[in-house]
């Protein structure tokens, strides 16, 4: 009789015992959609910290380029260009690689349909300073559910409050500065400080600066404004050739180691890109619809 009753036993406790697995199995399993987007919060919330919190700019190598490199100027928005532009050079995915010198939102009619191709070619590229206020704005959408003050009355303030993940995903993973040494190129947005070691570019000025002005110690100070010191391009000594935008007010600029690429593009000039090697530059007419000016 005993025996009879530690057997019965011994079978409730396993009856339990995988009961509870399976429960256990159930609730976690109904979970997991929970976990999966609590998880890509967290990484949002990192990932935008990290690129909008930084100080020095991040700086990234592309190795192991294969065929031509294509490098395109500042496309705010305007998909229909950056679609003539990879026409006109036939660009082939697989075989070539599609770089953007950074904004690629804002201002133009299809910001996010521009993401979407850059993103569906494979396409590598530094961050503007269009592109990080986005995601700036993002971040306070998620952190406060709107946005307000002059932050609400920003251009990109719509893109922002209907930013796809999709998009989001592939602005975050943009860096500062991208080195191509096959090619002996830097990509960087706005421009590069000639005191400064690469790891140690400000990314403020590696995103906004245009001019580099002389001070009485001998050192050069950053400004975004053109009418004080000389264009930071004409002191740039090389060795690496720096492909940039940025600047649409002097339109395509050319140096002896730096080239300029915003061709005000979204203020109906053109659209501009680098094909490497060889250097040789190919444009496409601007979109007309806009009265923007410069």
């Amino acid at each position: 009789m005993v025996v009879v009753v530690l057997a019965v036993a011994v079978v409730m406790d396993l009856q339990c015992y995988y009961f509870s697995v399976i429960f256990l199995f159930v609730t976690l399993n109904s979970l997991v959609p929970f976990f999966i987007a609590l998880g890509r919060l967290c990484v949002y919330v990192c990932a935008v910290s990290i690129t909008m919190g930084r100080k020095y700019a991040q700086l990234e190598t592309f190795h192991n380029v294969n065929g031509r490199v294509v490098i395109v100027g500042d496309i705010h928005g305007c998909l229909a260009q950056l679609e003539d532009i990879l026409s006109v050079t036939d660009f082939v995915r697989g075989r070539d690689q599609l770089i953007t010198a950074g904004d690629m939102v804002n201002k133009g009619p299809d910001s996010f349909g521009v993401v979407r191709l850059l993103k569906s070619l494979g396409a590598r590229g530094v961050i503007g300073n269009h592109d990080a206020k986005l995601l700036k704005l993002r971040k306070k959408i998620r952190k406060h559910g709107t946005l307000h003050g002059k932050n609400s009355q920003s251009s990109l303030a719509p893109l922002a409050m209907s930013l796809p993940q999709d998009v989001e995903e592939y602005l975050l993973q943009l860096p500062h500065i991208l080195h191509i040494p096959a090619h002996n190129i830097l990509v960087v947005h706005a421009g590069l400080h000639v005191q400064h070691p690469l790891e140690r570019q400000l990314v403020k000025e590696v995103t906004t600066m245009r001019n580099l002005i002389l001070q009485d110690d001998g050192l050069y100070r950053a400004s975004e404004d053109t009418t004080d010191g000389v264009p930071w391009a004409s002191l740039w000594q090389g060795p690496e050739t720096v492909v940039f935008g940025h600047d649409a007010r002097r339109g395509l600029q050319r140096y002896p180691h730096a080239i300029g690429l915003d061709t005000r593009c979204v203020y109906g000039g053109e659209l501009t890109a680098l094909v490497c090697p060889g250097e040789h530059l190919v444009s496409v007419p601007g979109w007309t619809s806009n009265r923007s000016k410069v």
